[in-house]
């Protein structure tokens, strides 16, 4: 079996930051082999149901011990717990359409930075990972899957491979989201490049997640497929997307779980 281990690190905006660590069970015998990492989001809600905002897990110890079983190697996942209270302002690279508080703070790039400069270096140097591009993912839902989306665009150079469930998108104005990814797409000379030469996405959501508010389960769907047109927009070829509308999924942890066993295929297949 697999190991969970928890550690609690340092974030320059917020209290220490519980972090739970899955080890598959040949990180103990093989002491000479590395890992490829997934970073999630709400790292309360993957393992243990005891934990979880729902009751109900991911799933994703059981997902990686299912495939070691049947001899893949295994991965390392890193869940990061969530801000609580302050959840939405830390998944939040952008300011929310209609936000009450005009004077609200969101700090979704406060946050990647702490991924990508404190975080993914300590990793990299207390664990066995193989810590280059092709190797590193990450993922979430909802206001997670949002982060996820800027993560994969903004630090296009660290992330490989993206998965999006249930994004909610829609949160933001698509003018800004328009603006981002145009920037992103230049060099420093104005130029325009392409940064997902070697990314993909996967990009999931179900046809019941505002249960029943039709108008928000369509919003979602809504945000689905902007993403993937937005994408492709950009550059990206349509084999670098995987795009999956599950018919009768809600928007709950119960139906990620459902999904992340076929997320975490694309992860090793493609």
């Amino acid at each position: 079996m697999g190991k969970i281990i928890q550690i609690q690190k340092e974030i320059p905006y917020d209290k220490p930051r519980n972090i739970q660590i899955y080890l598959p069970r040949q990180y103990e015998k093989r002491k000479r082999e590395h890992f490829p990492v997934l970073y999630m989001h709400d790292g309360q809600n993957l393992f243990f149901n005891e934990t979880s905002y729902a009751g109900v897990s991911w799933g994703v110890r059981q997902t990686m011990e299912a495939a070691e079983r049947k001899g893949f190697s295994g991965m390392i996942v890193v869940g990061i717990e969530n801000a609580q209270d302050a959840r939405i302002q830390e998944y939040s690279a952008f300011a929310i359409q209609e936000q009450n508080n005009t004077n609200a703070e969101f700090y979704g790039a406060h946050y990647l930075d702490w991924i990508v400069y404190d975080l993914k270096p300590y990793i990299d140097q207390t664990l066995r990972t193989l810590p280059g591009k092709e190797t590193t993912f990450m993922a979430g839902s909802s206001a997670g899957a949002n982060i996820s989306f800027y993560a994969g665009i903004a630090h296009a150079e660290v992330f490989s491979k993206i998965g999006l469930f249930s994004p909610a998108i829609w949160l933001f104005r698509e003018s800004e989201l328009q603006r981002f990814l145009s920037a992103c797409m230049q060099d420093e000379d104005g130029n325009r490049q392409n940064r997902f030469t070697d990314s993909t996405f996967f990009i999931q959501c179900g046809t019941e997640e505002g249960g029943r508010k039709k108008s928000l389960s369509q919003a979602y769907i809504n945000a689905t497929l902007w993403l993937a047109q937005a994408l492709l927009a950009q550059g990206m070829h349509p084999d670098q997307l995987q795009i999956v509308i599950e018919h009768g999924l809600n928007h709950s942890e119960r139906a990620w779980r459902k999904v992340f066993p076929r997320f975490f295929r694309f992860l090793i297949e493609a």
